[in-house]
């Protein structure tokens, strides 16, 4: 099994190694790259909350 997941968006998610909790609910935040931004982004597993990592 992957620890990668490819998007319908074009962005692929993974959570090796990155221990970051959302802000908003505690949960587990997943690292991501996001073509659109072209950049790192992170997503809350739980409340869906998207923000940027770099």
């Amino acid at each position: 099994m992957s620890n990668s997941v490819v998007k319908s968006s074009g962005s692929r998610m993974s959570s090796a190694e990155f221990d970051v909790e959302c802000y908003l609910c505690n949960s587990t935040v997943v690292e991501y790259f996001e073509e659109k931004y072209n950049g790192m982004r992170g997503m809350c597993i739980n409340c869906k909350t998207n923000f940027p990592l770099e």
